[in-house]
C-alpha cells in the first residue's frame, strides 16, 4: 500500500453555480490567508530578531508559525504545518494552540506517538491559558 499522505478538504452544496463559486470563495480565502499570515511572519521575524528578550515579540513570532501551520493543515501539506507548528512551540512551550494543531496534523498522517505526545501537551497548557484569560 502506497504511502499517501494527502489531506483533501470536501465541500458539499446545493446548487452546481453557487456551489461552485462558494468553493473557489472558500480556496481563495484560504491562499490570502495564507499570504496574509505569511507576511506577518515575515514581520515578525524582524521585530523577533531585533529584542531576544522581549518576550512578547517572541510570543507574536511563535502565533505566527502557528497561524501558518493551520493554513497548511488546512491545504493538506501536513509537514510544512508539523515544521511551523515545532517552531511554535519552540519559541513558546506553552503555545497550546500549536500543539494541538500539530497533534492533529501528526494524527492524520498516523504518527500517533507524535499526535499522542502532542495532544498530552495540549491539555495542561489549554487549561493554563484557559486560566489566564479568565483572570484579565
Amino acid at each position: 500500500m502506497a504511502d499517501d499522505r494527502t489531506f483533501e478538504i470536501g465541500f458539499v452544496m446545493a446548487g452546481a453555480i453557487s456551489a461552485g463559486a462558494y468553493t473557489a470563495g472558500v480556496m481563495d480565502f484560504i491562499f490570502e490567508a495564507l499570504d496574509a499570515y505569511e507576511q506577518d511572519l515575515t514581520i515578525a521575524k524582524r521585530l523577533a530578531e531585533q529584542d531576544k528578550s522581549n518576550w512578547d515579540r517572541q510570543r507574536d513570532l511563535a502565533i505566527s508559525y502557528q497561524k501558518v501551520g493551520d493554513v497548511f493543515r488546512a491545504q493538506g501539506k501536513l509537514d510544512q504545518a508539523i515544521a511551523h507548528y515545532t517552531k511554535a512551540v519552540q519559541l513558546d512551550p506553552d503555545d497550546s494552540d500549536a500543539y494541538f494543531g500539530r497533534a492533529f496534523a501528526n494524527q492524520i498522517i498516523a504518527n500517533f506517538r507524535g499526535a499522542l505526545r502532542d495532544f498530552v501537551r495540549y491539555l495542561p497548557t489549554s487549561a493554563n491559558a484557559w486560566r489566564r484569560n479568565r483572570q484579565m
